[in-house]
Formats: structure tokens, C-alpha cells, sequence
């Protein structure tokens, strides 16, 4: 994701107008106007500035802030530096996942290629620095560690993880033996598709769309408001939760499909 794309997902993201977002950077001390952050989307003008960037990251309160400077960094250099990171990070993934050619599954290895290719460069080099790869996969598939279980002495797992829906509940939009891919810190909206978890046993986890009810903007009220999770497949009934009882752990923000890979 480029420069452009990653500032338009983060507007997106914020719900805000360009006008606001203007507005509200000036607080921070960084005069701008909607006309110029519509050129910056579109690609119409070079990257901002790291101050500008930095000022509509915070108006937007998003966590992208690093990736945006990064992607600004790149477009902004020479050709041949970023070239050059852009090779360098290429071969280091292809160099990890053709190391576990022989040592896993083919489909705990397509899983791996998913998830490496999907990590920006930027999340793939903090990745790096998070894991060893001499023992066993440590790449975010289900397990306590994924869904915020805190273990003394490990690496802290990446927002970002991939699960295998285990079920035909959410077919046709997942179809099961898919991999989807989650973001645990990804804005969720009504009929969005969550990961959640019961709070009193985390084993006990489905995919499915959620709805809170008698959802208001701006209005909480509180532990007694009940969730409604739909399947896609119409032969699944709705399940009714309160929110003391489940814990929404992530959005689904990607589906590839795995069906035609056998254990």
C-alpha cells in the first residue's frame, strides 16, 4: 500500500471530513487546508512533510503513523534506495518462508506465504526483530497468544494474525478451510465480520458478523447491552450475547482461500 492509499484508508478510517481534519490540525500547529490533503489522497502532490503526516495521524487517531512515514519515505527518496529496500525486504521474505519448505504442512506452509505477503515492509521489519525462526512458527495463528493473553518472556505478537475458519457458518463470503486474516486494533462497525471469544473461556471463539443493539452513535449503555451475531449461511442461527459476556478480539480484514489444500 502506497503513500496515497495508506492516508486515504486512514481519513476513512476517522469517519472525519477533510475540512475537519484541516481544522483540527491547525490546533496542532500545522496550517493546512482540505484542498491540500485532497491532492495528498489522491496523489496529486508528493508526500507531506513528517510534521504534516504526524498532525493528521493524531487529528485521525490512528495507529498507522509509522507506516504513513515510512510509505512518505520511500516515494520521497532516490529510485535506487527504494528500490533497494523495497528488493532487499522482497528476498529476506522469500528467503523465511522457503525455509519451512520441508519442515511443515502445505498448508501451515500457504499460510505462511499469506501472511508474509501481506505484512507491509515496515510491519515485516518489526516482525523480524519480534521473532527467531529456529524454533518452530511463531506467526500468529490461534492460540492464547493471539487473542492478548500476556506471557512473561515472550515477543509480543503482532497486531495483525491469521486464523482457518473452521466451519461453513460464514460461507459464501468465507468459505471453510479459508484463512482469514485479522486486525485487532481495526475499527468495527455494525455488519462488520469479528473474531469473539467468551470471557470466561477463551477456547470457546467464532467468526461471525456483529451487530450491537440499539446501537446509537456516542451512546453506551453499559455491560447490559446485548450483541447479535449473524452467519452469511442462512441454516445458522443468530447468536444474542451481552457485552460482559464476550470479548470482541479482532475484524476479519481478509479472506484467502485454502480449500483446495489438503493436510
Amino acid at each position: 500500500m502506497g503513500y496515497s492509499e495508506m492516508l486515504s484508508k486512514m481519513i476513512e478510517e476517522s469517519g472525519l471530513t477533510l475540512k475537519v481534519i484541516a481544522e483540527k490540525c491547525n490546533e496542532f500547529g500545522v496550517k493546512i487546508d482540505q484542498s491540500y490533503i485532497s491532492k495528498l489522497k489522491t496523489g496529486k502532490l508528493p508526500p507531506a512533510s513528517d510534521e504534516v503526516n504526524e498532525a493528521i495521524a493524531k487529528v485521525c487517531d490512528s495507529s498507522m503513523i509509522e507506516e504513513l512515514l515510512y510509505e512518505a519515505y520511500l516515494e520521497k527518496a532516490p529510485d535506487y534506495i527504494s528500490t533497494f529496500i523495497k528488493n532487499l525486504v522482497k528476498t529476506t521474505k522469500e528467503i523465511i518462508v522457503t525455509s519451512y519448505r520441508n519442515k511443515v504442512s502445505e498448508k501451515e506452509y500457504a499460510m505462511l506465504e499469506v501472511y508474509y505477503n501481506q505484512l507491509s515492509d515496515l510491519k515485516f521489519s518489526k516482525h523480524l526483530s519480534q521473532h527467531t525462526y529456529n524454533s518452530g512458527l511463531n506467526i500468529g495463528l490461534p492460540n492464547e497468544v493471539a487473542l492478548n493473553e500476556e506471557h512473561e518472556g515472550e515477543s509480543i505478537t503482532p497486531n495483525e494474525y491469521i486464523l482457518e475458519m473452521e466451519d461453513d457458518s460464514m460461507e459464501p463470503t468465507i468459505p471453510k478451510g479459508s484463512i482469514v486474516r485479522c486486525d485487532k486494533t481495526a475499527q468495527i462497525k455494525p455488519g462488520d465480520i469479528v473474531v469473539a471469544v467468551s470471557r470466561f473461556d477463551k477456547s470457546e471463539g467464532f467468526i461471525k458478523r456483529y451487530y450491537p443493539m440499539d446501537y446509537e452513535p456516542g451512546f453506551d449503555p453499559g455491560i447490559d447491552r446485548e450483541i447479535i451475531f449473524t452467519s452469511d449461511n442462512p441454516n445458522y442461527k443468530p447468536i444474542i450475547e451481552t457485552i460482559i459476556d464476550v470479548e470482541i478480539v479482532s475484524k476479519v480484514i481478509s479472506i484467502t482461500s485454502t480449500t483446495n489444500l489438503q493436510l
